[in-house]
């Protein structure tokens, strides 16, 4: 099983945005779309890559540690607070967390915003590193 996963996902809506100021019901029917585009992503990702997601699973549950790291790639040049990020990218995570049946408060994330490789449309890239005991191994 890799020790990898790698999945590049779109830019989340402003709807979404702690700052965003508009209707409660525009904002959770942004999330709740972006959370499933995402998850739909990631299982597409798990299956193209052959992910063992049982395996990982059992990784988990015998004590590894899934270590998440959030790369921004902003759409444009505006200015953007690194402490916003994670929130706006909250629904998803929780798509990732989805696809692959793993509760996301097992996640150990790193967010960092790339302000100067601007991407076409922005993209989110989540790497997951899993680290710890692999099933099999004794104690």
């Amino acid at each position: 099983m890799p020790e990898k996963f790698e999945i590049a996902l779109p830019w989340p809506s402003k709807a979404m945005s702690s700052n965003a100021r508009g209707h409660w019901a525009k904002k959770a029917t942004a999330a709740h779309k972006y959370r499933y585009h995402c998850k739909m992503l990631s299982l597409e990702t798990i299956q193209a890559g052959k992910w063992d997601v049982q395996t990982l699973r059992d990784m988990v549950a015998g004590g590894a540690e899934l270590h998440v790291a959030i790369d921004f790639y902003p759409p444009d040049r505006r200015r953007r607070d690194d402490n916003n990020l994670p929130g706006l990218f909250k629904s998803g995570l929780d798509g990732v967390a989805d696809a692959l049946g793993i509760d996301d408060h097992l996640f150990r994330t790193r967010p960092f915003l790339h302000r100067d490789q601007i991407v076409n449309g922005g993209e989110v890239r989540v790497v997951i590193t899993v680290k710890g005991p692999t099933p099999g191994d004794s104690e």
